[in-house]
């Protein structure tokens, strides 16, 4: 990937990450089951965005183990 592509995948997983701090955020245990539900709908949607915008990215895998 070039400095341009790999600045923009950059970019891109950085949205996600912040759409998922920003979903998590709103998480909390004094709120009522559909605010909770609503939430937690919010973040699995973050987390699913994320993981199609990595699983497009052309990377190898490392093994570690």
């Amino acid at each position: 990937m070039t400095r341009i592509e790999t600045a923009r995948v950059k970019e891109v997983i950085g949205f996600n990450i912040t759409a998922i701090k920003d979903a998590a955020t709103k998480l909390d245990v004094n709120s009522d089951l559909p605010e909770l539900e609503a939430n937690l709908s919010e973040l699995e949607r973050a987390v699913a965005d994320l993981k199609t915008s990595l699983a497009g990215l052309p990377f190898q895998h490392s093994s570690s183990v």
